[in-house]
Parts: structure tokens; C-alpha cells; sequence
């Protein structure tokens, strides 16, 4: 059941009331988070923790980091989430026993099941939860292109098959390199990242590889029958170095639009990889205004992170993916008076004089030093293996040495908090397990400039 109130800033937020017994509403009892091995699930944990707000994770695996950490009120055994059938029962029947929790996403797959089972999901968790149609149309970058053209947004050249003759044609008119990438990561099986083409030769050699690699549960390929076909995308280097993330919430009426910005200094791996290291810095006024009118024209409400590559070329900025959900960096913002967490959270139990206070926090907050996000141990494993790996010089790796510890610097860690330390063993653990069983991967990764 669903239902608006309005706050003193004038603003309506979408509060779901639970009915758990007949004539009565059961106020908010805490949070359900998943996915302990994502930094953004620990980076709420400690949050909601330090505010005396009860935790709940629900994992499948023992020594993630959030599991570890002193902040989770209780670990809650459940089915791996990459299951989602059995996942969503699980999700009712906990809701059933232990209502009124705060729901929200950590990934792609759980802003999916979240928004395709809202109905159901709803009469036993508070919620702040666009609908299915919105979600997956953020989620696919094919759906995704279409809405920046309504929004007046850019994004990288596209180009969709459905067949071997497509592809045939398609690869004719390219300008080399391109990028092969699959439309959406939700359902994906593989998780693939994507895959560089330098040459005709190549992309007719790769794409079906790809293709045949990379599949999706039956639920998506069932909403979309040429899902499995993936995007062919013109290759931009400047996403190597030259990437902005605007992050932040809006609410429902678009009154509320908080943002931050950083810049992705280093991803891994280096030409196609996810971001390892961020820079704090401004907005354009124009662009944040234009992923204020996105999040509108999208139907958008909540968390949420804009990925945008910066082409020094055309002086123009293109979007390339949007995480309506919780999101990595997400302790960067926290720290920038900024707590993402909080305020959907006061948004969707209705706290409206909570919401004000945190608005009137972020909104008066001023950088005033050179503000740093990384996982500090990762920065130093991928710089030393990239310099045993020649792929980086040692004036480089002294250089970024220097940056990192340069006068005036306010640096935010991942992992690493003195209050809690065991997440960061948990998560060095949990990394060097991965490197042990996939070690072709781990080489190609920090050894290979790739």
C-alpha cells in the first residue's frame, strides 16, 4: 500500500505503509541488505550501523566482508541471489516473519527482482522502488540510448544485429576500434564487461565467440528475444582516464536532486575495467541540470550513479551506464556529506524532518581539500604489478605515490576503518581466493596492459 505525505520542503515521497495487522502500521524495524561483497553493501552497513539503525544481511557465502563487519546487527543464511526465483520466496518468507525492514538494491539483479515483484514485496518492506518498465529501462543500454536522446543527452555511436547478415554489414562502415558489449548485465550469467576490436577481422571472429559465452536467465531473454545479441559500440580512450561519475538521489517530484562528482583516475584492467581509483571534483552546472531532466524523462526516483566519458576531441560528454541502486564508490559520498543510504531511507519510512536535516547538511557542503576514493590495498597491488609488468614506468609509480599522499589530501578507503577492521580482511581474502582459483585471469588483469 502506498501513500504520499509531505514534507516541510514541500516534497512528496513515495512511503509504503505495511499493513502487518488489521487497523495498524508497523514503523520501520531496520534494513535488509544483500550482496556482502560489494563495497557499496558495506558502505551502507557501517552507515546505518554508526546511526544505531539495525542491519540485517542476507548472504549465502561466510567470510564476505560485510558479514565481517560490527556494524550487521545479523547475518541471515539465504539463496544465492543469481538464483532468483528462489531468492524472491525466500525474500516473502522473510518478509512474512520478520515485516517492516527497509528494502533496497545492491545490484543490477536485485533493482530487477526488487522492481518486477514490488507488488508482493511491498506489503512486507518499506520501499523506495521505481516500477519494472523504468528499471529496465535503465538497465539496457539500448533502452538507455533511446532515453538520452529524449533527455537531450549523448552517448556513444551504436550499432544493434539480429543475424550473421547484420553483422556482416554493420562491420563494413565501422571506424576501428570498436567495443563488442553486452545490452544489459541484468540476468547475465558471465558478467561480461565487453571485448575490443581493432579490426574487421576481428569483431567477425569475436562477436559470435561472445555471443556463445555470454547467456541470460530465462526471465530476461523472454522480455527481450534479441538479448543475446550484443551492442557493437564505437571504442572512446578516454573512458581509460577521462570518466566522470555523478552520483547521488533524487526523489520522486524532482524537487530533491543531490549530486556529487568524481573522476575515475584508474580502472582495472586499464582499457575496459571497473573503477579502482576517484578524484573528487565539480559538476558542470549544464550537465547536472541534464541528468536532472534524465532521472525526470526516465521516471526515476532514489539512488543512484551516471557514468560519462569526457572526449577532449569534441569537447562532449557521453553517457555510458546508469546504476539506479546502490553503487561501489558509495562511501566516497557518504564521506562528502552526502549519505545516499539515509536519505532514501528517511525518504521511504516517511521521516521527513530526518530527510530535511540531511538535505540541509549536503547542500551546504564545500570541498575544501583534494578529496581521494580508492581501495588503498588494490592500488598498491595493481601498481606493482603493473610495474613488474613494464606496463608502467618507475617515475609513474613514484608519481602516483606522490599524488596519493600530496599535502591537503582527504582520502576515503573502501574497506579500511579503524572502527572496523575485519571487513578489510574479509575483502583481501576474498580477492586473493579469486586470484588463486583464475589465474590466467589474475595475470591478464595486473600483468597485461589490456
Amino acid at each position: 500500500m502506498f501513500g504520499f505525505q509531505e514534507s516541510p520542503l514541500g516534497v512528496h515521497h513515495n512511503v509504503t505503509n505495511i499493513n502487518w495487522s488489521k487497523g495498524t502500521s508497523l514503523a520501520c524495524q531496520g534494513v535488509l541488505l544483500t550482496l556482502g561483497d560489494y563495497y557499496g553493501t558495506l558502505a551502507a552497513a557501517r552507515y546505518f550501523g554508526k546511526l544505531g539503525i539495525p542491519v540485517y544481511l542476507a548472504e549465502w557465502r561466510r567470510f564476505v566482508p560485510s558479514a565481517l563487519s560490527k556494524y550487521v546487527t545479523k547475518v541471515i543464511r539465504c539463496p544465492n541471489v543469481s538464483d532468483w526465483q528462489a531468492f524472491s520466496d525466500w525474500l516473502l518468507d522473510f518478509g512474512q516473519r520478520q515485516p517492516g525492514l527497509f528494502l533496497y538494491p545492491t545490484s543490477d539483479d536485485t533493482a530487477w527482482i526488487y522492481a518486477s515483484r514490488k507488488k508482493n514485496l511491498s506489503q512486507y518492506y518499506y520501499m523506495l522502488q521505481p516500477g519494472s518498465e523504468t528499471i529496465y529501462s535503465l538497465l539496457n543500454k539500448v533502452k538507455l540510448h533511446e532515453l538520452c536522446e529524449k533527455a537531450g543527452l549523448k552517448a556513444p555511436k551504436t550499432h544493434l544485429v539480429h543475424s550473421e547478415f547484420d553483422l556482416q554489414k554493420v562491420a563494413e562502415g565501422l571506424e576501428y576500434p570498436v567495443l563488442i558489449k553486452p545490452r544489459t548485465q541484468i540476468g547475465s550469467i558471465t558478467r561480461a564487461k565487453g571485448h575490443i576490436c581493432q579490426t574487421k577481422a576481428e569483431l567477425l571472429e569475436a562477436y559470435p565467440k561472445f555471443m556463445k559465452k555470454n547467456s541470460y536467465v530465462p526471465e530476461i531473454k523472454a522480455i527481450d528475444p534479441f538479448i543475446e545479441w550484443p551492442m557493437i559500440q564505437s571504442f572512446h580512450k578516454d573512458a581509460m582516464g577521462n570518466t566522470l561519475s555523478i552520483a547521488g538521489v533524487t526523489l520522486e517530484s524532482g524537487e530533491i536532486f543531490l549530486v556529487r562528482g568524481s573522476k575515475k583516475v584508474i580502472q582495472r584492467p586499464r582499457k575496459l575495467g571497473i573503477g579502482l581509483c576517484f578524484q573528487g571534483c565539480d559538476i558542470p552546472p549544464e550537465i547536472a541540470e541534464a541528468c536532472r531532466l534524465f532521472c525526470k524523462e526516465a521516471k526515476y526516483f532514489g539512488a543512484f550513479e551516471l557514468e560519462m566519458i569526457y572526449v577532449e576531441e569534441t569537447e562532449t560528454y557521453l553517457l555510458i551506464d546508469f546504476n539506479p541502486r546502490y553503487y561501489s564508490q558509495m562511501a566516497f559520498e557518504i564521506a562528502r556529506d552526502l549519505p545516499i543510504p539515509g536519505l532514501v531511507y528517511m525518504a521511504a519510512a516517511g521521516k521527513s524532518a530526518e530527510l530535511n536535516q540531511l538535505v540541509t547538511t549536503a547542500k551546504a557542503w564545500k570541498s575544501h581539500s583534494k578529496d581521494i576514493y580508492s581501495i588503498k590495498w588494490l592500488f598498491y597491488l595493481f601498481l606493482s604489478t603493473a610495474l613488474m609488468g613494464r606496463n608502467i614506468s618507475w617515475k609513474e609509480y613514484t608519481g602516483w605515490l606522490k599524488w596519493l599522499y600530496e599535502d591537503q589530501t582527504h582520502y576515503v578507503d573502501a574497506v579500511m576503518d579503524r572502527s572496523d577492521r575485519r571487513p578489510f580482511f574479509g575483502d583481501v581474502l576474498t580477492q586473493m581466493f579469486h586470484y588463486v582459483r583464475h589465474p590466467f585471469s589474475t595475470y591478464r588483469r595486473f600483468f597485461r596492459d589490456n
